[in-house]
């Protein structure tokens, strides 16, 4: 089964779309509306937390036209992310406030 997912997402809802069809145990995504979106960020974040591959891209209404593969030549930038995520230690709160804490604000 492929699970679609919207490219103008928001992560907290992709998060809840693929929380939802879990059970379903999907075997990659595809990204939908890829023309209507100004970014890619969200919906590639929930994919790579969520490690759902992403198999074919749709950038149109026309299927099987707007229907493209997602070779992976095409998202090495998603492999690159999950192999950084996997290496990567977690970063909690208080690492986040005392790297990046007390920061002044400009009006």
């Amino acid at each position: 089964m492929l699970l679609a997912l919207p490219a103008l997402g928001e992560v907290h809802a992709l998060e809840e779309i693929i929380r939802a069809f879990s059970g379903c145990a999907p075997a990659a995504c595809i990204i939908t509306k890829v023309d209507e979106s100004a970014s890619l960020g969200a919906v590639i974040s929930a994919s790579v937390r969520n490690k759902l591959k992403i198999a074919y891209l749709c950038n149109g209404q026309r299927v099987p036209e707007d229907l493209h593969a997602a070779y992976q030549k095409r998202v090495w930038l998603v492999r690159a992310a999950r192999k950084l995520t996997e290496r990567a230690p977690a970063r909690g709160e208080a690492y986040l406030a005392r790297n990046f804490g007390g920061g002044h604000a400009h009006a």
